[in-house]
């Protein structure tokens, strides 16, 4: 595994981490104002897994995705309002505020910015079963896909289409860009 879960996601966070699970339990509505596109238009996978320790593992990391895009959202001048009021549990404030240096009102540096994305765009591999539909995720992270696609393949995904959509892979084994140079003669 190029990119282990039990790295990005510690053992004692996944116990900060059941607001979707519970909501997958009570059949209730996974709203706009709180979620991002990318977990509302996957939430339903949870229904199809009957395994309760599957289903919690991925309701995890759909709340992982969503506290990284609200912290992104809540440290950018384009996205203050959309993550004003969201709770982060404090395991995850602090884990991200010294992953991503910043303090409680400072924006992200672009160099952790990038780290930031890599975290989310791991997640949704993950979560996607690693064959991901960019488009949603690139909205929720106020990107076009264009702009995400070198975030992807910086991680070692390849792009192709799959029933007309341009899907991003994580081929296996793992082989990333290589910089050429020309030979002097």
């Amino acid at each position: 595994m190029a990119y282990p879960l039990d790295k990005i996601i510690l053992k004692g966070e996944w116990d900060y981490l059941v607001d979707i699970f519970e909501l997958s339990f009570t059949g209730a509505e996974v709203t706009p104002s709180i979620y991002p596109r990318f977990v509302r238009n996957r939430v339903y996978k949870l229904e199809d897994i009957e395994d309760e320790a599957k289903r919690r593992k991925l309701a995890g990391i759909f709340s992982y995705i969503t506290h990284l895009i609200k912290f992104k959202d809540k440290h950018s001048m384009d996205g203050v309002v959309a993550a004003k009021h969201h709770k982060f549990p404090s395991i995850l404030s602090q884990k991200f505020s010294s992953l991503f240096a910043t303090s409680n009102d400072s924006r992200i540096p672009d160099e952790k910015k990038k780290l930031l994305i890599s975290y989310v765009l791991v997640l949704t591999m993950f979560a996607d079963e690693f064959k991901s539909d960019p488009s949603d995720i690139a909205e929720d992270l106020r990107m076009t896909p264009v702009a995400l696609r070198p975030h992807y393949e910086y991680l070692g995904c390849k792009f192709k289409r799959d029933n007309q959509v341009l899907v991003a892979t994580l081929p296996v084994p793992l082989e990333f860009q290589t910089i050429k140079r020309k030979r002097r003669s």
